[in-house]
């Protein structure tokens, strides 16, 4: 029979007790979830992400708070000793090895009484085996008055705990190791064209993103990802390039809408979540639905954007095919991912779906609530207390008696020791001490002469490394320059920035000329981005020439990175817009819109367009060339937002050929619409009547399509 001590009862109770309380908590989540299914998505995250923190929170409450124990569950060891009381009372022989659990000193058979009690009398140790169990165990040898080895000596507490080490250490390693992965990406990307930085900066004035994110492609990688917990980057494939205007937008609305959700704060909390409690199947069913309800409310914050449903279907949809099911490549990485494409595409094109995000109160209240159930579990102790236990507990007392000499004497001798040990350590210090205080009044005066001979104000020396030092004295950062950058306001200047502005030729010239331009005091970011961006004083009369006032340094980078000048202002009032803002410019600019494709736009027969009007044209491709096929093909007298809507989809007169070849000759352009943007084509027709639907109507496909009954029809019929 194998013996466990009650470190390792323990541990196996504390292991039992995690699973059950963290199956509490996301059962809970589980059916708050499901009660909130025709709910926003944000709110079914919500819930999810709260079920995680309260997961990573339960460990820590467990130990700052009392515990409350209401014995609802016996105790391990009592079962223990039970099952061991019963093989003994069943008169079963003791396997060697075996030590009894008992609680009453008992002698063996042929063994005098004298000379118990002088096993007895001997002193005793703090923390030692008293000798009734000595001599109760049949490990002590009679014969030989010696201790035998025990045969069982397995430790359930150390596999135990290596189990648990082994399995959080797979999971941290896949996420240290993905991380990494990202991180030297990142590190060995490129960077972007200007056109991308004022997609972004408009995007992330829509969305309304405060945080900097920074930009790059990479040929290492298939699909678009944004990562980083403080300072967040977007990865782009090198295909990007090539990619249409319109899926820019969408792409990188997405990845925008990631950042500003701090997704991948919540994704890194998922991912420690597994590795504490990943015996628990319920924690790795709770991080999936996390990702899929992440994904569902991201496309959800886009729409709300002013995205057409249409139009981010469709593109969603062209990037899964494009790409595939790729993967973000780190757990820590959250991306543009295609999976459960079919839920993403109805719930998109779902007119009554919900898509209000959640505020700060229903972040708070699921806060409250949250505490509110986590914190009495936490305190919650269901295991009973054992008998043995409290009849250990009730002889240590009884043993621990002043009145008995040996004990006395041995507290006394640890005690003693104790002190001196203490003693010796304190003298220790103390000199120790003193030989610092040189040593210290010594750097100290060698540090300040130093830091005053090699450059003022720079930081610690142990702040900068060997290649900081290498940059400073290639870029030629001297403790003079350093010096005239802080006299002008910049007091807490880094060594990196000092190295940034140095090597961009940032001077005393530069800055004051940055402060006419803008009237104000410029951070040492937007100093940066003014000189990247190659900005002057020229630029900068032209622009208030043309009437423009008052810009700030944020739109000045945005005009001058797409390429914004007096005479863009000037041919844009000459069509007929002479009253754009500077954002509506740079929107403008940055999609191609110029006074000759205005001038033809116009000329298409649509009246009228506004910005906004010839905006969507550009983005969408809309020609008079697909004006005219579209006519050809029966659809006479289309307005220019159906056209627009058409094309989004991407129906175009060979798909409308194709399905007219097919028997479907009456199709309306809302059926051409729906059938494009579900996925509907003519492979995909031949492919259903091959498995036995030949007389299904349009509309049956697309409710079929949409409800994945046809997959399960196809599945059958391999």
């Amino acid at each position: 029979m194998v013996r466990l001590s009650s470190q390792s009862i323990a541990l196996f109770q504390l292991m039992l007790d995690t699973l059950i309380k963290s199956a509490v908590i996301l059962s809970a989540a589980g059916l708050g979830a499901r009660s909130l299914r025709r709910a926003s998505a944000s709110s079914r995250h919500l819930v999810w992400s709260v079920a995680m923190a309260s997961l990573l929170a339960l460990p820590a409450l467990s130990v700052a708070l009392p515990s409350w124990r209401i014995a609802a569950l016996p105790s391990l060891a009592t079962i223990v000793n039970l099952s061991v009381d019963a093989s003994v009372s069943n008169g079963s022989r003791e396997p060697a090895g075996f030590e009894a659990i008992t609680a009453a000193p008992e002698f063996e058979r042929g063994r005098e009484p004298e000379a118990g009690l002088r096993a007895q009398r001997q002193p005793l140790d703090v923390g030692t085996e008293s000798p009734a169990s000595n001599l109760t165990s049949p490990r002590f040898n009679a014969a030989s008055n010696s201790v035998a080895p025990s045969r069982n000596d397995f430790d359930w507490k150390v596999a135990l705990s290596l189990a648990w080490l082994t399995g959080a250490f797979v999971v941290l390693a896949r996420m240290a190791v993905g991380t990494a992965r990202v991180w030297l990406l990142t590190r060995r990307a490129q960077g972007v064209e200007s056109s991308w930085i004022a997609l972004a900066r408009t995007l992330a004035t829509r969305l309304r993103l405060r945080r900097r994110v920074r930009i790059f492609k990479t040929d290492r990688i298939s699909m678009p990802m944004t990562w980083g917990l403080m300072r967040s980057a977007v990865l782009l494939p090198k295909e990007a390039d090539e990619w249409s205007t319109e899926c820019r937008w969408i792409v990188m609305a997405h990845e925008l809408t990631h950042v500003k959700r701090r997704d991948c704060l919540m994704q890194a909390l998922a991912q420690l979540a597994c590795a504490v409690y990943w015996f628990n199947p319920l924690v790795w069913f709770a991080a999936w639905r996390l990702r899929v309800e992440r994904e569902l409310a991201c496309d959800d914050h886009v729409l709300e954007t002013g995205a057409k449903a249409s139009d981010y279907a469709s593109h969603l949809v062209g990037i899964a095919s494009t790409f595939g099911a790729a993967s973000c490549g780190s757990p820590v990485a959250v991306g543009m991912a295609c999976s459960h494409l079919e839920s993403r595409v109805r719930s998109i094109l779902d007119p009554n779906a919900r898509r209000r995000g959640v505020n700060g109160l229903k972040v708070a209240l699921a806060a409250v609530i949250a505490a509110v159930l986590t914190a009495p579990l936490a305190m919650l102790q269901p295991w009973g207390v054992s008998e043995a236990s409290a009849r250990k507990g009730q002889a240590s007392v009884n043993s621990v008696n002043p009145s008995n000499p040996p004990f006395a004497a041995n507290l006394f001798q640890q005690d003693q020791g104790g002190r001196d040990k203490a003693r010796e350590a304190e003298e220790r210090q103390k000199q120790i001490g003193d030989g610092d205080g040189v040593g210290q009044g010594t750097g100290q005066g060698q540090g300040q002469g130093a830091g005053q001979g090699q450059g003022q104000g720079q930081g610690k020396s142990g702040e900068m490394t060997v290649e900081q030092l290498i940059e400073m004295k290639a870029v030629g950062v001297t403790p003079e320059y350093i010096e005239s950058i802080r006299k002008l306001g910049y007091s807490e200047l880094t060594t990196k920035q000092a190295i940034e502005l140095r090597s961009l030729g940032i001077d005393e010239e530069f800055i004051k000329q940055a402060r006419g331009w803008t009237n104000g005091n410029p951070s040492i970011e937007e100093l940066v981005e003014l000189k990247s961006i190659g900005m002057s004083a020229d630029f900068i009369n032209g622009m208030k020439q043309a009437g423009y006032n008052n810009l700030t340094i944020e739109q000045l980078v945005e005009l001058k990175a797409v390429g914004v000048n007096p005479e863009f202002v000037e041919s844009m009032r000459r069509a007929g817009f002479d009253k754009l803002t500077a954002d509506e410019l740079t929107e403008l600019k940055s999609m191609g819109v110029n006074e000759s494709f205005v001038k033809e736009a116009q000329g298409w027969g649509f009246g009228n367009l506004s910005k906004d009007d010839l905006v969507e044209i550009k983005a969408m491709g809309i020609s008079p060339e697909y004006a005219r096929s579209m006519k050809a093909l029966g659809f006479d007298n289309l307005s220019l937002k159906q056209l627009i809507e058409v094309k989004s989809v991407g129906v175009n007169a060979e798909f409308i050929k194709e399905m007219r070849e097919l028997g479907f000759d009456k199709l309306s352009l809302d059926q051409l619409v729906e059938m494009k943007a579900m996925g509907i084509t003519a492979d995909y027709v031949k492919k259903m009547r091959a498995a036995g639907l030949k007389n299904v109507s349009i509309n049956e496909l697309i409710e079929m399509k949409a409800t994945g009954v046809d997959k399960i029809l196809t599945r059958e019929k391999r």
